[in-house]
């Protein structure tokens, strides 16, 4: 019987079949091998808002003509070589934060890998609010911080807590502050912090809730001086207030005041009508009483009453001196100029009026600057360390250190604990050859100094 005759394959099919099977290999290699791949960017992030820039991409396996995409759009590209491709990103494409993908993609179709480019937020800075400062005692209110780089991704933190925040431009960002958090006087911090990719944070900005008495930090009655007190109305309806005299030891003062009829005491009601005002002169119990320096505050029940404290020498029937006070701020800081001479027959002097109006003891430090800005010396004066509550200081600079009664440049008060606060008027005084003492009340620069 025949058996069947086995097949035995023929040499040259199985190089046939050898020579196929490499070139198939060889053709997925080389389709492998085409496929881009990005190891770097340079730089691999940037600010929003930034101009264009050129970005580099290093990698392996570009070919001539590959082209850099940016979140899957071409954008100009520049071949080096088969690990560095350069491309051309405009500005438009970094004007807002966010995560970006970038790909090669070689002539024959291969494509990388994504590779994730960041534009970070840029770095926001707090340059002021609106309001400026609130009211102790005031109702809720939208509190809009003013500043630069503020984004989408912006969030108001007041206290260190976060609020919510709308974002209305670049510039400007709104929140709403509870009547609760400006329930008494203090200062608030405010910072802006940017949730977005690499947010940053701010710098802190102070926010005052301030007494919502009005201060005047200077009066003087007694000797030659009289004080006459204004109180104004310029809301549209009545307002009723208190008018208090204090000593510079907090105490409070006696004054004879020339309401009607005229009154004796240390505190004085009355109701002013919308659009009027209230005049006050005031004077020592007794008409020959040395002279007594002291502060005034107004207190008003809708908080709409204002004013303004003038004071006065007279040699006889002479008129030797005048000056106006308006009321000052609480603030933690503030920066007065000093023009201090003491040229025979030109006696310049420069000093200040200080309040304390809080119900505890504050400390003031005086640090002082030539006229180049460098800090020359800081005092700490036993009369402001500590002042106590309700007490006033009104002094001259070359009292707290003589050698600068000859002196040019400029002084900063500050509290030494953040939160406290003090009501200050520089005073300034001149005594030429023809003048028997002229005084000037002007506003303290308010919150212009270092801490």
């Amino acid at each position: 019987m025949n058996r069947p005759r086995q097949h035995v394959p023929h040499w040259g099919t199985f190089l046939l079949s050898a020579l196929v099977a490499t070139a198939l290999l060889a053709g997925v290699a080389h389709a492998q091998a085409s496929n881009p791949i990005i190891s770097q960017l340079l730089p691999g992030s940037i600010r929003a808002g930034s101009a264009g820039f050129t970005l580099t991409v290093l990698g392996a396996n570009f070919m001539p003509g590959a082209v850099v995409r940016w979140n899957g759009s071409a954008r100009t590209t520049v071949f080096f070589n088969s690990g560095d491709l350069e491309v051309t990103i405009p500005s438009s494409d970094v004007s807002t934060p966010g995560l970006f993908s970038v790909t090669v993609l070689n002539p024959d179709a291969g494509i990388s890998t994504v590779a994730t480019f960041t534009v970070t937020s840029p770095v926001p800075v707090i340059v002021g609010t609106n309001p400026a400062s609130a009211i102790a005692g005031g109702p809720a209110f939208e509190l809009r911080v003013l500043g630069t780089g503020f984004t989408s991704f912006s969030v108001v933190y007041w206290n260190s807590e976060p609020l919510e925040t709308t974002f209305v431009d670049g510039s400007t960002l709104s929140v709403q502050i509870a009547a609760a958090e400006i329930a008494a006087p203090r200062s608030a911090t405010i910072t802006v912090v940017d949730t977005g990719p690499g947010g940053a944070t701010s710098n802190t900005w102070n926010f005052s809730i301030t007494e919502a008495a009005v201060i005047f930090p200077q009066i003087a009655i007694g000797g030659t001086y009289t004080t006459v007190i204004t109180v104004v109305n310029n809301d549209a309806q009545e307002d009723n207030g208190t008018l208090k005299f204090f000593s510079q030891n907090g105490s409070p003062l006696q004054v004879s005041a020339s309401t009607i009829p005229p009154s004796v005491g240390s505190a004085f009601s009355f109701s002013v009508p919308a659009g009027g005002v209230r005049i006050f002169t005031i004077s020592p119990l007794v008409p020959a009483a040395p002279l007594t320096a002291g502060w005034a505050r107004l207190d008003s029940t809708r908080r709409v009453l204002t004013g303004v404290s003038t004071f006065q020498t007279k040699e006889g029937t002479l008129l030797t001196s005048i000056a106006g006070v308006l009321p000052a701020s609480l603030t933690e800081t503030g920066r007065i100029p000093v023009d201090n001479d003491a040229t025979p027959g030109v006696g310049r002097r420069t000093g200040f009026a200080i309040v304390n109006p809080g119900t505890a003891n504050i400390n003031v430090r005086i640090t002082v600057y030539d006229e180049n800005g460098l800090a020359v010396r800081i005092l700490n004066p036993p009369e402001l360390n500590p002042l106590g509550p309700s007490s006033q200081t009104a002094r001259f600079l070359d009292q707290f250190w003589p050698p600068y009664a000859n002196f040019k440049g400029s002084m900063v008060l500050s509290v030494e604990s953040p939160g406290t606060h003090f009501a200050a008027v520089a005073l300034s005084i001149s005594q030429g050859p023809t003048s028997l003492g002229l005084m000037s009340v002007i506003p303290v620069l308010i919150g212009t100094g270092n801490r």
